[in-house]
């Protein structure tokens, strides 16, 4: 079992291919990018559940990230495509310096999804044509690099 943190790679979206194949092949590698983008995921399934979901449904939207974040909004990008068909971009925020995105907007027919990190919180908005839903609120990853691989660990 291999722990790897793509936080650091100097060209993630071919490096994270690498890895990607690695793990077609049967090799067990965990990334403390992904575990960064659990709270991200955790927000959007929660934002899912406020409107009536159809697959097959068009959906485009961004992902931004700052300098440290490349792999964690590719990481974030690639499962919504997967999850979604989605259709995105992904923009560096000059001014961003977390080591997760920073901010997450889906647009559906009929549908808005915005995620934002705000002081350790991801503060989610759902606006349908009929309802503008009251935003929540979901934990930001607080892990150190050191939780993270603790957190790895256990998990192998």
């Amino acid at each position: 079992h291999a722990i790897v943190d793509s936080k650091g790679f100097g060209n993630p979206a071919r490096e994270l291919a690498v890895l990607a194949e690695r793990r077609r092949r049967g090799q067990r590698i965990t990334d403390l990018a992904w575990l960064r983008v659990r709270p991200w995921r955790r927000a959007l399934a929660e934002a899912f559940e406020r409107f009536a979901w159809r697959p097959g449904t068009a959906v485009e939207g961004v992902v931004r990230h700052g300098r440290q974040a490349t792999s964690a909004a590719i990481l974030l990008a690639d499962w919504l495509h997967e999850r979604l068909a989605a259709s995105l971009t992904i923009e560096p925020v000059a001014d961003g310096g977390g080591a997760g995105p920073e901010h997450v907007a889906l647009r559906l027919p009929g549908v808005d999804v915005e995620v934002r990190l705000q002081d350790q919180r991801l503060v989610v908005h759902v606006t349908t044509e009929q309802h503008c839903h009251l935003p929540f609120a979901v934990a930001a990853s607080r892990g150190s690099d050191g939780d993270l691989l603790a957190a790895a660990i256990d998990a192998a």
